[in-house]
């Protein structure tokens, strides 16, 4: 991150790695006392962090890496027991809170009132029940925000969809479909931006170079740093809660 605050790649040696249909940015930094090649898995950010020696060759390194594919996998699949949405559950909710308030007399659908977010139907299938209204919030949020900021832009977006992938916020495929995981639609207003900003210039750019950033730059200024800051804090919190029943 430079000084400025502003995003730009943290270094020309960055790249991918691909598994399956997936591409996974590793970051490399180069540290003077670094005597080995060192990879963590950043589940919050869902990317690698790559410290090599300063004079390790990238070519190397990235082979190495490329050879830890069962230890990558095996870190994208950890997932914490989690904690099941219930009555009484106070779930993150845009840099504020929601309290899960249940009643046989409210009505089914979720509903937002102050702090609460009021539901009735059956008491064992609350999770569900709000993770189905999350759901339909977030896909007409972030389908709505992208298209408005490719037009901003004067870039073509084909598709916008959701889904609940551990290792990352967004995703944009060469042919224009972009998908965010769900679970954002309960971050801060910034972080929301962010990652829509983020996806939205991979249309134009499908790598995190400095024209990248650039465009990031200019469609959210300097939320996509801020948006990092936080959810490297608290992406864990969106992800702990667990919506399919008790």
């Amino acid at each position: 991150m430079a000084p400025s605050g502003r995003m730009v790649a943290s270094s020309t040696s960055d790249f991918f790695i691909t598994f399956g249909e997936e591409r996974l940015l590793v970051r490399v930094r180069r540290h003077p006392r670094a005597r080995r090649l060192r990879l963590r898995y950043d589940a919050a950010l869902g990317e690698l962090k790559l410290v090599i020696p300063p004079r390790a060759g990238l070519g190397d390194a990235r082979r190495w890496v490329e050879g830890q594919s069962a230890w990558i996998e095996r870190q994208r699949a950890i997932r914490p027991q989690g904690e099941p949405v219930q009555q009484g559950s106070v779930l993150p909710w845009r840099g504020g809170t929601l309290t899960v308030c249940w009643s046989a007399q409210s009505p089914r659908t979720p509903r937002i009132d102050g702090d609460r977010l009021c539901l009735g139907g059956p008491q064992s299938a609350i999770g569900r029940r709000i993770r189905r209204w999350m759901e339909q919030e977030a896909r007409q949020e972030f389908a709505a925000a992208s298209q408005a900021m490719a037009d901003r832009a004067g870039l073509k977006l084909s598709a916008v969809s959701v889904g609940d992938p551990r290792s990352r916020w967004g995703s944009c495929t060469s042919t224009g479909r972009i998908r965010y995981n769900w679970r954002l639609v309960m971050a801060p207003d910034h972080v929301r931006l962010a990652i829509v900003a983020h996806e939205v210039a991979h249309l134009a750019h499908l790598n995190h170079g400095p024209a990248f950033y650039d465009l990031v730059h200019s469609l959210c200024g300097d939320a996509h740093d801020r948006s990092r800051e936080w959810l490297r804090h608290h992406g864990s919190d969106l992800h702990r809660w667990r919506f399919d029943g008790v």
